[in-house]
């Protein structure tokens, strides 16, 4: 814990001491003593900072610093190392007074004295240097007057803290590492703001700002000066300065609004916090000139501790300690650098952390800490922890493999061009509430909107066909993953497309857990105490996508989304703006951006940012070319391709996209690249290449898809009749042969080849998609597509699972028609296949009374197995799934995975096998000892078939679509070439066409061809 000691000098001086200095130690009475006259401490001070002004470089202060020829640091160590001894012998009386605790906080006040030379030096001193003991220093702040305890105004709601930055004269000097320590602030959950906005100069006007919006922090870079009157100034530009006295109103109003906390990030800050010592706010200065390559330094360090929720005390003095480690080259340059940082307070209460500031009521909500470690499990903190890398890890890939980012490396940019793809090269126009619309500032971001106070982190992103609305998606995504990566109690950016939304009447709720457990692998379960515990921030883009008819429905089970008790805190939804303006209804969000059309200027300087002045001169000069390239995509693509102009100039103009896709497929196909996935022989051709994309894509377009997992082949993408075909007959052979391993042993060969007929009969007759649903669908009871979730055993999931089972087995629920009429349904397809097995059974053991009096109990003994082990058994597979949010790294994947499970189920099941395969081989009887053998094949089999059954299913659609040539057998490995191609993006197990324009082009070249 640590002491705070507040000391009260009197009227006196150094030539002649102190005769009344009083101390209180934190809030006991006061104790009064004496200190002793130091005369040499104000002239090693003097020689001191003499010496040190003369060493500083670069100062950020608004007047040139003496010139004084032949010092040397070790002369300016000399001095300081002298004052701080006579500092600590003149402390003595003081240091024998306070107790030697770990922590110490020296408030110093000098309110009562009235010599002003006195005052500055005391003001002055290294106060840090002073030991109590033996390493242990005190951190010490200035009082200049006692002020009132005026209560900290703290927000009772969780909100993001405004700071205001005042980037001031820049002459000389580089303020810029302060804006961007500022602007990093958001990752920690503020919205920074800046004055001047722009890169204009900061006038006197713009203060107005402090009138007009609360602020929490002030924190001005630039030049600043004392006055000898203890006035400050700060320099507003090369013209012009600001005296704090003239603006005073405006700062008491703005501590009235909730100021807290001001920073001089500049020099000789003494006199600026002379002026604010009664308007009651925490300051933080500079007491010399600064160097302007340690400011910065300070400010990163200090920062980045205070936002860390550490006090502004501990903040101050891990700056100081960061600066001495981590740059011991500054404190030998310039000794006592690190102590002229200081914290001037008022007041006796303690100055807010960042998380009260947040509004996070003195760290404690309803009598537990406001910490996620607190109201999390570590499961639960662990699943945060992999969806957030996840996420992230998306986005880096989406955004690296962008055609706006890998251009450079497509057309081979000479080293002397200096291209902007890291930059946004459009122009964005802001629509926020009843505001006029406005067109954003080149130096701000899609983020500085997005927090906009009366945005609230509701945004729709609008704009025409490759005008760059996903690419602005994704890299305000890259900025809130950060900030959730940072701070735990802000929701997790996750990106899903609307297409994907077929069912009218399904909540945006349920679909959001569906869509996370195919995304991103969390199961249901998680995915559901996301969504009700508003954890999560959805990045909504393909509005456009939904079929027109189908787009206002979805509006309106967004808008029920925002209004109901799982509404997010936050949202942003993207769309093609023709699109989303014919729907009728509007989105219940606070904000809009459009992306503009690129101007001539912007045209030109992208052209000529890569060497492309000829084709500038070309654009410049054909007026329906150069509105065609106003699109950054269609720019980007025409300096890729370097299509034939003249051949341009032919078309027409509903026929120069389609041109310009289908050039850039070709000069795609044609660059050559060194495949890590085909050897030279082995690359597939360009007409093969084209037609496995193509039918590709028109999947995805006919299935409102735009990300692809090979795990998602589904017997409905068989569109043809010879597909479905052969289809069934593979299945129908594969799931006949079950029949051998069940009664191989145990019946006649004749036998088993009657009932594999049979069953081949039945799935040749049955439809493709009616096989998928021929397996048990009994309420927690189902067969999975293919598995995402991994494989991780969780108890709460065994024990829900287990009594939804046997609420399904009770007899009053199996013998309710309307509680089971969809698994009727079901059940009249599989009864054909259980007829069949007692068929082959009868068959085997002989038409007899007592063969089926025999049968019936074996039946009867079987079901009742079943209730028994079953429930378990089925309730260990559930408790299996859950627990753990891991996404798909690589293809097939979940493949793999659903087949490990199915694996692992089956191992459940061998103690059950083995022991019914024991007694078959005890009894004496031989019909029992069959009955008892099928059973112990039946079971695993079953378990295996409970994750693999679908495996089975993607493995003969696989092998289909390889004899009908529509896909490569390895897919894997070509949709990774198609990707080295430039054609797709992948993105851990998933693929994805470059631009959406590709896929519908693609898709109707497909389609076109078939017809």
């Amino acid at each position: 814990m640590k002491n705070k000691i507040t000391i009260y000098l009197k009227d006196g001086n150094f030539s002649e001491g102190f005769n009344s200095v009083t101390i209180q130690l934190n809030q006991t009475p006061k104790i009064t003593t004496t200190l002793p006259a130091a005369p040499q401490i104000p002239y090693l001070y003097k020689n001191w900072q003499q010496q040190y002004i003369s060493l500083t470089p670069t100062p950020r202060a608004g007047f040139k610093k003496h010139q004084i020829t032949n010092i040397s640091s070790s002369e300016c160590f000399h001095y300081y190392q002298r004052l701080c001894q006579e500092i600590n012998t003149w402390f003595t009386p003081i240091k024998n007074l306070i107790p030697h605790t770990e922590k110490t906080i020296l408030i110093l006040n000098t309110q009562n004295i009235s010599d002003a030379q006195t005052v500055e030096i005391l003001h002055k001193l290294p106060w840090g240097e002073i030991y109590l003991s033996e390493n242990q220093k005190i951190e010490t702040i200035l009082s200049f007057r006692e002020g009132k305890n005026t209560p900290n105004i703290i927000s009772e709601i969780p909100r993001q803290v405004k700071i205001l930055g005042i980037l001031g004269d820049d002459t000389g000097i580089n303020i810029s590492q302060d804006k961007d320590l500022i602007q990093k602030l958001r990752r920690r959950g503020a919205i920074p703001k800046f004055l001047p906005q722009s890169n204009q100069e900061l006038k006197r006007q713009d203060f107005a700002q402090l009138w007009d919006e609360t602020w929490d922090i002030i924190i001005f870079s630039g030049h600043s000066q004392t006055h000898q009157q203890n006035s400050g100034i700060i320099h507003l530009n090369s013209q012009e300065y600001l005296d704090f006295q003239d603006i005073r109103n405006t700062l008491i109003t703005a501590k009235q609004q909730g100021l807290q906390l001001a920073i001089f990030n500049s020099c000789d800050g003494l006199g600026l916090a002379q002026q604010l010592a009664d308007i009651g706010i925490t300051i933080i200065i500079w007491r010399e000139i600064t160097p302007d390559q340690v400011a910065p330094l300070f400010l990163k360090y200090f920062l980045t501790s205070f936002t860390n929720n550490n006090s502004v005390y501990t903040s101050m003095e891990q700056a100081r300690q960061k600066l001495q480690e981590l740059h011991p080259e500054i404190e030998q340059k310039l000794p006592g650098i690190t102590q002229l940082p200081i914290i001037v307070h008022h007041g006796k209460v303690t100055p807010p952390t960042w998380s009260q500031l947040r509004g996070r009521s003195g760290g404690r909500i309803g009598g537990a800490d406001w910490n996620l470690e607190n109201l999390l499990t570590r499961q639960e903190l662990r699943n945060r922890k992999n969806l957030l890398e996840a996420v992230k890890h998306e986005v880096v890939a989406r955004l690296s493999q962008s055609l706006h980012n890998q251009i450079e490396v497509l057309i081979n940019v000479p080293k002397q061009f200096q291209p902007q793809q890291v930059k946004r090269i459009w122009d964005v126009s802001v629509k926020i509430g009843d505001r006029p619309t406005i067109k954003l500032s080149p130096d701000a971001d899609i983020i500085d909107v997005f927090d906009d106070p009366l945005v609230g982190g509701r945004l729709l992103i609008l704009g025409a066909p490759g005008s760059g609305k996903t690419t602005t998606l994704l890299e305000l995504g890259q900025e809130l993953v950060i900030r959730a990566q940072m701070d735990g109690e802000l929701g997790i950016p996750v990106f899903l497309n609307l297409s994907s939304w077929r069912d009218d009447q399904q909540s945006i709720e349920e679909w959001l857990v569906e869509e996370l457990r195919w995304k991103y692998g969390v199961s249901r379960d998680i995915g559901k105490r996301l969504v009700e515990g508003k954890q999560l921030l959805p990045m909504l883009d393909g509005l456009d996508e939904l079929e027109s008819s189908r787009q206002g429905l979805c509006v309106e089970a967004i808008n029920r989304f925002l209004l109901g008790e799982c509404r997010p805190g936050f949202l942003v939804v993207c769309s093609r703006l023709e699109e989303y303006e014919s729907v009728g209804g509007e989105l219940c969000l606070n904000g809009a951006v459009c992306l503009l059309p690129l101007s001539d200027v912007q045209v030109e300087g992208y052209l000529l940012g890569f060497g492309k002045g000829e084709l500038w001169e070309w654009v410049r000069d054909d007026v329906e070319l150069l509105e065609f390239v106003r699109v950054p995509l269609f720019l980007s693509m025409v300096v890729v391709v370097g299509v034939s102009l003249r051949r341009w100039g032919e078309l027409r103009e509903d026929e120069r996209l389609d041109f310009l896709l289908d050039a850039y497929v070709v000069r795609m196909l044609e660059r050559r690249v060194d495949s890590r996935f085909y050897g030279e022989k082995g690359m597939p051709s360009d007409e093969m290449t084209l037609r496995w994309l193509g039918w590709l894509a028109s999947q995805l377009e006919r299935h409102s898809f735009t990300e692809f997992l090979i795990e998602r082949l589904h017997p409905v993408w068989l569109d043809s009749k010879k597909d479905k075909r052969i289809y069934k007959l593979i299945f129908s052979l594969v799931c006949s042969n079950y029949m051998w391993f069940c009664f191989i042993g145990i019946t006649s060969i004749d036998n088993i080849i009657c009932t594999q007929i049979g069953l081949m009969i039945v799935f040749l007759l049955m439809n493709p998609n009616e096989i998928n649903k021929s397996t048990y669908k009994y309420k927690g009871l189902y067969i999975n597509p293919i598995e995402t979730e991994v494989m991780k055993f969780s108890w709460r999931k065994y024990r829900e699972s287990f009594r939804e089972i046997l609420f399904n087995f009770h007899p009053k629920n199996i013998f309710n028609f309307e509680h089971n009429k969809k698994l009727l349904i079901l059940l009249t397809i599989d009864q054909i296949f259980l007829s069949l097995t007692a068929f082959s059974l009868l068959y085997t053991f002989g038409f007899n009374l007592k063969i089926l009096l025999l049968l019936n109990l074996m039946l009867i003994f079987i079901y009742t197995i079943c209730v028994i082990f079953l429930p378990p058994i089925l309730a260990i597979s559930e408790g299996l799934k859950g627990g753990e949010v891991k996404s798909k790294k690589y293809p097939n994947e979940g493949m793999w995975r659903t087949l490990l499970n199915g694996v692992l189920l089956a191992i459940i099941t061998l103690p059950f096998a083995v022991i019914m395969f024991l007694f078959s081989k005890s009894t004496n009887s031989e019909l029992t000892s069959k009955i008892l053998l099928f059973v112990s094949r039946f079971l695993p089999l079953m378990a295996v078939l409970t994750f693999g059954l679908p495996v089975i299913q993607h493995l003969i659609l696989r092998i289909t679509f390889f004899l009908t040539k529509k896909a490569p057998w390895n897919y894997a490995r070509f949709l990774n070439y198609a990707t080295e191609k430039m054609l797709l993006q992948r993105v851990g197990g998933g693929y994805r066409f470059i631009h959406r324009l590709l896929q519908e082009r693609l898709a109707w070249r497909y389609n076109n061809q078939q017809k």
